[in-house]
């Protein structure tokens, strides 16, 4: 009866402990991204209209219809709603 329990201590003492790590990682390009906010806004600006502007449109149309098919396949599914639904719950506070 513990054993499951238990399992799920252990994998959500993991899971925090990764979420620590990647932070930790994460955080030297944050500062650097804070510090130069106005340029990566620019740069991504420039980025995608460089690449609306060179690819071809049957790329944009052929990306723009599997990102909407897995829209639509996603929304089918019962369990993202479970999971969100699970999130939600765990940010709420308990009384």
């Amino acid at each position: 009866m513990n054993a499951p329990r238990q399992r799920l201590v252990t994998a959500e003492r993991d899971a925090i402990a990764a979420q620590r790590a990647l932070r930790a990682n994460l955080q030297p390009w944050r500062q650097t991204l804070d510090a130069h906010r106005t340029a990566a806004l620019l740069g991504g600006g420039f980025a995608s209209g460089l690449a609306l502007a060179l690819l071809p449109i049957r790329w944009w149309s052929r990306a723009g219809a599997l990102a909407f098919r897995l829209a639509a396949h996603t929304a089918r599914m019962p369990l993202p709603f479970s999971i969100r639904s699970a999130g939600i719950g765990a940010r709420r506070p308990s009384k």
